[in-house]
């Protein structure tokens, strides 16, 4: 008598902890870049495409990387150029409001005064600032366990 009847338990068990993951792996990494720019493709907004687990971080690395070599213009307080070039180009590319992606993260650039006001205003509560985290906070001088007023 072979193994057979334990090498089909090993397979079936294998196959209920694979297949939960299997799921999750689809739902946060292959549901959400399909479905977020057609969503805002019916919106009118446009954007970057999507690349599987980085997004478009390695295109803002290299735009950070160019525009580190250009000479800074010390009289300008339009850091713009310098700090996001890659929002710049983009921009100019796909208009005013635009999607991008941090990692699998989708990200809506607003670059209208009006719209970004427009937006905050009409859905209270859905724009969360999210906790900075204590290193951040003592950066700004203040402890993490006390709240200022």
């Amino acid at each position: 008598m072979g193994g057979g009847g334990t090498t089909g338990l090993v397979g079936a068990a294998l196959a209920v902890v694979l297949l939960p993951w299997l799921w999750v792996v689809l739902a946060h990494l292959v549901w959400p870049p399909r479905a977020v720019p057609r969503a805002f493709a019916r919106q009118g907004v446009n954007g970057l495409p999507y690349r599987l687990l980085v997004g478009n971080n390695m295109e803002v690395k290299v735009m950070c990387a160019a525009a580190g070599g250009e000479a800074l213009d010390r009289g300008s307080h339009d850091i713009v150029p310098r700090v996001l070039p890659h929002y710049r180009a983009w921009a100019a590319r796909h208009g005013r409001v635009f999607l991008s992606w941090a990692g699998p993260t989708p990200t809506l650039c607003v670059g209208s005064y009006n719209m970004a006001r427009r937006v905050l205003a009409d859905r209270v509560g859905l724009f969360v600032k999210p906790d900075p985290g204590p290193t951040i906070m003592a950066l700004l001088g203040m402890s993490p366990g006390i709240i200022h007023g």
